[in-house]
């Protein structure tokens, strides 16, 4: 018993190191990204200085979507070997070694606190067997297939579900910890990304319980972690799942439209929101203990911190300090604008001139926004490469960008750099299309969308067409015939009234929804206040809601609007409660979220919600509420996992499956998987290729450009 205890331990450790390393990885890659734009624009440096937990969150993903990008045009070519992997993370290690000091200087032990707390969340999550569901069906063949063999034409022929276009499965073949120790197989990819999203909120909320300073985009953050802990435990999210990453992408995507929205608040829109840079709010009683006599600096200390990381930086990294320093100064300043502006909202209306006055200031800057839109536009593009559920995300930014600059877009110059952009997305997009067209003969299967039947390896249009009714019918009425469910509308009396399968835990989002809903209007007609940005933000939520709901309504394929449609709802209620010091705006706060506690029992969500309302009280220190945040977070992880300890205890963490041996008329030899074995089936651990759920008869195999080909017809001479 001893000895297997040790066992599984060395080989959890294993798993661990592995998660680590990528993690510092991609943070490199980030880093280095985030460097170089802030040498370059202004903005990035406003960034840096206003919130690490946001800058943070967008370099990892940054770091994440340039390796998708190069596993991507790696693979058109050549197999992903082991070593491929070992150079990528060293070299991510060393970028993460030169820039990490130039980020983190002045606020080292909450970067460190943060990133411990986090990686704590993940590392049971890890240890988990990553053979559920579609994960065993075909998530992890696509990614076997990438890490041994270059691109394969017709893939989809093989298996219909093999045909499915995600840059994702790069990431998942690049961090598989076989690509660093081989006798171990298991998939880390997912916690990789799911630890910057809570390295960020943990950031926030941390510093959020030491300065009393509740900035929106930041509250929404750190209220989308409510949801959270579904993604992490319901079984449909697990093993290799993408949609979980989608919330990473919608996140990070909105919370920084919100950032925009505050800051380039020289444009009005009466359709939505006031753009005034009313978003870095507070409670009124933090609000008098912060203020100076002399000063309107918010927090004296903080800003002070971040000076002395900018003196420090200067000696080792004069360049990289220059942008700190730009993104600090722009704090100051803002933060001194917006408390003056606070405090003249309180005593006098704002009038019409004053609003005139103060968009003609603004507007001779906020051209500054347009290289954070450009990297906005490509998250959302790589999230839609990702998953084509995450396309709304693209109808996101750009209806902010137009919102933003309605004036100026039809100007020269901003056409011009319209067609750039487009040239650089044409550029980004090609190596996903000519996989794409590769593997099914349509770029996204699949959606018609460049369908060229004309190909020899082309999935057959009765093939496509059948994918097509039976994912739509599912995210319907589950378990149905897909042709009678698509026949009307039938299936929306029962989706109405949650009676489809998966309610089991999407009612809690419903129940959430209604009571975050009406407590919002409710505080819009007790303050009387607007935040900036947040009706704006709302909409293009919706847009997205209203997207996954037309294109196929599972929960799964939403969360990447549901989650942040909780977060925005959250913490607005919130933040209003904190600005007008309402304990009964609190206590609403709190009701919303209650159902995400019931949806699965988390002791999680008790502890952020009870300590965001505990940072009301005056009389509670600084140390006190993080000491609190840091013992009941360390509770939780064990509460979270209680229903695991054998299943982080098992090995392997990729089950072996069961195969027989079948050959097709067209002679290729077919591996045909079974769930339970029988006389006929031997057991492999994902090495046989091709291997499929279903026996197809009519595969055959050749050659196309001196690669392997699989069709279900002859091919045309």
């Amino acid at each position: 018993m001893i000895e297997k205890l040790l066992h599984i331990g060395v080989i959890n450790g294993s798993i661990a190191l592995v998660l680590c390393v990528w993690i510092l990885a991609v943070y490199g890659y980030g880093f280095m990204a985030l460097k170089l734009a802030c040498k370059r624009y202004a903005i990035f440096g406003s960034l840096l200085g206003h919130s690490l937990a946001l800058a943070s969150l967008l370099a990892f993903i940054a770091g994440s979507f340039m390796l998708m990008f190069f596993v991507c045009v790696w693979h058109l070519f050549f197999p992903l070997w082991g070593w491929v992997s070992v150079v990528v993370a060293m070299l991510g290690l060393i970028l993460f070694g030169v820039g990490l000091r130039a980020f983190v200087a002045g606020v080292g032990k909450q970067v460190a606190l943060s990133g411990l707390l986090a990686l704590l969340v993940v590392l049971p999550l890890s240890t988990l067997s990553d053979s559920v569901g579609d994960s065993v069906n075909y998530h992890i063949q696509i990614v076997t297939w990438i890490q041994e063999s270059p691109l394969v034409f017709g893939l989809g022929n093989v298996h219909t579900r093999l045909g499915y276009n995600g840059l994702i499965y790069g990431f998942y073949a690049l961090t598989d910890v076989s690509q660093m120790i081989p006798s171990l197989r298991s998939f880390v990819g997912n916690e990789v990304m799911y630890f910057s999203f809570l390295f960020s909120a943990f950031l926030a909320f941390v510093r959020l319980l030491q300065s009393r300073i509740a900035r929106f985009y930041e509250l929404f953050i750190i209220c989308a972690l409510m949801p959270f802990p579904l993604i992490l435990k319901w079984g449909e999210f697990m093993g290799l799942y993408v949609e979980g990453v989608g919330v990473v992408f919608g996140v990070a995507i909105f919370a920084t439209l919100l950032y925009i929205m505050d800051s380039a608040s020289g444009n009005h829109s009466s359709d939505f929101v006031d753009f005034r840079a009313t978003a870095d709010l507070k409670s009124s009683s933090a609000l008098k203990s912060t203020k100076s006599t002399t000063s309107n600096t918010a927090n004296p200390r903080i800003l002070e911190e971040e000076k002395q990381a900018e003196s420090k930086n200067q000696t080792t990294q004069e360049s990289s300090s220059r942008a700190a320093k730009s993104g600090v100064a722009i704090h100051s300043s803002n933060t001194q604008k917006l408390e003056s502006s606070m405090d003249c909202h309180e005593a006098v209306p704002t009038s019409r001139n004053d609003k005139k006055l103060d968009s003609i200031a603004l507007a001779r800057d906020d051209k500054e926004a347009l290289p954070l839109f450009t990297l906005l536009f490509l998250f959302a593009l790589f999230a839609t490469m990702v998953k084509i559920a995450n396309f709304a995300l693209i109808l996101a930014v750009a209806l902010c960008f137009v919102l933003v600059y309605k004036r100026q877009i039809l100007s020269k110059s901003f056409i011009f750099g319209l067609l750039g952009l487009g040239a650089l997305s044409a550029l980004l997009v090609l190596p996903w299309v000519l996989k794409g067209l590769a593997t099914s003969g349509m770029i996204a299967y699949p959606a018609s969308i460049g369908y060229i039947t004309s190909l020899p390896w082309a999935v057959s249009e009765e093939a496509r067409q059948n994918e097509v009714c039976w994912i739509m019918s599912w995210a319907r009425a589950p378990l149905k015939n897909c042709r009678e469910v698509l026949a009307d509308s039938a299936w929306m009396v029962e989706w109405f009234s949650m009676k489809t399968r998966y309610f089991s835990y999407f009612k809690y989002f419903v129940y959430s929804f209604f009571i975050g809903l009406g407590f919002v209007l409710a505080a819009r007609l007790y303050t009387g206040r607007r935040i900036s940005g947040f009706g704006v933000v709302l909409v293009c939520i919706v847009i997205g809601v209203l997207y996954w709901f037309f294109a196929g309504p599972d929960p799964r394929f939403g969360m990447v609007y549901l989650i942040p449609l909780l977060g925005i709802l959250f913490a607005y209620v919130l933040s209003q409660s904190y600005r007008a010091g309402s304990l009964w705006l609190a206590f609403g706060f709190v009701l919303a979220c209650a159902p995400m506690f019931m949806n699965g029992r988390q002791m999680f969500v008790i502890v952020w919600g009870v300590l965001l309302v505990l940072l009301m009280w005056q009389r509670l220190g600084a140390r006190w509420l993080v000491g609190c945040f840091v013992l009941f977070s360390l509770i939780s992880v064990p509460n979270l996992y209680r229903h695991d300890k054998w299943g982080i205890l098992e090995y392997p963490k990729v089950r072996e499956v069961y195969v027989q041996e079948r050959v097709s008329d067209l002679g290729v030899l077919e591996y045909v998987r079974f769930d339970t074995p029988n006389e006929n089936t031997q057991a492999i651990l994902y090495e046989a290729r091709p291997m499929t759920p279903y026996f197809n008869q009519n595969l055959g195999k050749g050659e196309f450009l001196g690669r392997e080909m699989f069709y279900t017809q002859e091919p045309k001479p």
